[in-house]
């Protein structure tokens, strides 16, 4: 009998050890999925935190387009409005030559009508000289 309590009391032993051994080996896997929670947690953190810069920089890049998009249409606006003050400007530029043509011919016709005038001026004062002298 004091076999079977020497055997008991042994296995009970073993038993005992090999608990300690397994909460042991437990105590350290739970560590270490603790360690692993930690991390998953930190990388879930700070995917969130690229999440958001990520977020951020989309929302900047569509208010560059918009404001490209803007730039473009208004360099659209102001190549149309380039194109129709041109088109102006080549018309103000033919009438001004046509104005001055028109100017030229008449200060011709001025000094044709002008010349004219004198020689009649001139026919007639020499009408009046001679039937001065004639009286």
């Amino acid at each position: 009998m004091a076999d079977l309590w020497q055997s008991a009391r042994s296995q009970i032993a073993s038993y005992e050890h090999r608990t300690s051994e397994l909460q042991l080996a437990l105590a350290t896997e739970k560590e270490a999925l603790e360690a692993v929670l930690r991390e998953v947690k930190q990388l879930e953190d700070d995917r969130s935190a690229l999440d958001g810069r990520a977020d951020a920089a989309d929302a900047q890049a569509a208010e560059a387009r918009q404001a490209l998009a803007e730039k473009r249409a208004a360099a659209d606006r102001a190549a149309k409005d380039t194109t129709v003050l041109n088109k102006h400007l080549e018309l103000l530029q033919g009438s001004s030559r046509d104005a001055a043509q028109q100017l030229e011919a008449d200060r011709k016709r001025y000094r044709e009508h002008l010349s004219a005038l004198r020689g009649q001026l001139a026919a007639f004062q020499a009408h009046l000289s001679a039937t001065t002298a004639v009286a």
